[in-house]
């Protein structure tokens, strides 16, 4: 049997390899609807559920969603109170995660509207989330509690990805300015499985000498 340094050094490259292994997800951008380009013109001055916005989005891997940002307008960072977030699983269909709070943080992002209602933008970002969602199409519902706001989007039309309802029923002609940051599910690589193949081997003939 081996005994000492070579054993030793055996050891930490079989842990490196399980570490290599056993590592499943790392940050990503999960989805990107795009960038802010203008208001809406809904007033988000009412709570959940009135002035809730149900866009489209899609996951390309079994995922855990961290962060969520979108934008607004409103006149101050203290007009803004928490925000309503919901997860569908499509434009008008099931609710996968009932409407939950959660108060984000917000930055000032230089835009500015001729509407002296809600003049200054803000780009609002949710941290600390833990959203686990399989591979799959899906909508997001925003609702924003401020004083005076109105919710950001990239534009009218098409512009964005799939459709957009407005408190759910209703049609809505803006897409969301918002994306999606968090983990994504690895598949080991086959190179990474071979070394592991061979490292357990190699512990496997040391012992038998």
């Amino acid at each position: 049997m081996v005994k000492g340094k070579p054993m030793k050094n055996l050891t930490r490259a079989i842990t490196l390899i399980i570490c290599m292994f056993s590592t499943s997800s790392f940050a990503t951008l999960l989805f990107d609807n795009g960038t802010t380009v203008d208001e809406t013109n809904l007033t988000l001055n009412d709570t959940y559920p009135f002035h809730t916005v149900f866009d489209d989005f899609v996951l390309s891997e079994d995922s855990t969603i961290s962060d969520i940002h979108y934008s607004i307008f409103t006149t101050s960072e203290a007009s803004y109170s928490q925000t309503y977030v919901s997860i569908l699983d499509g434009i008008g269909g099931a609710t996968i995660i009932s409407p939950f709070t959660w108060t984000g943080s917000l930055t000032a992002n230089g835009l500015t509207t001729s509407n002296p209602i809600v003049p200054n933008g803000f780009d609002v970002s949710l941290s600390g989330l833990n959203i686990n969602l399989s591979a799959g199409s899906y909508a997001i519902g925003i609702s924003t509690d401020t004083a005076i706001g109105s919710l950001a989007s990239i534009g009218s039309g098409d512009s964005g990805f799939g459709t957009t309802l407005y408190n759910n029923d209703s049609p809505y002609p803006y897409h969301m300015a918002f994306s999606l940051e968090g983990a994504t599910a690895q598949v080991p690589e086959p190179s990474t499985l071979l070394l592991l193949g061979l490292a357990i081997a190699g512990i496997g003939l040391t012992r038998r000498k």
